[in-house]
């Protein structure tokens, strides 16, 4: 197993951003960038898994700022999302429009995650020790003889 984790650190080391500089080499911005298109496209995209993320979590018993954090999480497209735009635009079926657009909304939803969760962290790590929970109270004895 101590195999398979150093070709699993490798791998993640070398080949990911490999990928992502083979993705920036075929990433054309001045000529292929529809600013109004890649606002329409993001601010909707994010918004529906934002909300259902956090409306799902809220009735789930998480707080209001948990919620949050969660569903600003699960919007993050990172990696992946880049993968998969780069094998639908070398599979022609999407154009250079939306490949840009596609390659960007992964590029802001994973660093706007990234940056809003360092930032909670901090804040989390600064904040007081919670207190702790009070101890349960004992459940009275069963009478005997029934």
């Amino acid at each position: 197993m101590r195999a398979w984790e150093g070709i699993r650190q490798f791998a993640q080391a070398f080949f990911i951003p490999v990928f992502s500089a083979l993705v920036g080499v075929r990433l054309d911005l001045v000529p292929e960038l529809d600013i109004p298109f890649f606002l329409r496209f993001l601010l909707p995209a994010c918004g529906v898994k934002t909300l259902s993320v956090w409306g799902a979590a809220r009735p789930a018993g998480e707080d209001s700022a948990f919620s949050g954090c969660l569903a600003l999480a699960m919007n993050a497209r990172g990696t992946l999302g880049v993968i998969l735009v780069g094998a639908t635009r070398k599979a022609g079926i999407i154009n250079a429009e939306f490949f840009v657009v596609l390659v960007l909304v992964s590029v802001v939803t994973s660093q706007t995650a990234g940056f809003w969760l360092t930032g909670r962290a901090s804040a989390l790590k600064d904040a007081p020790a919670p207190a702790p929970a009070p101890a349960p109270t004992p459940l009275p004895a069963a009478p005997h003889g029934h």
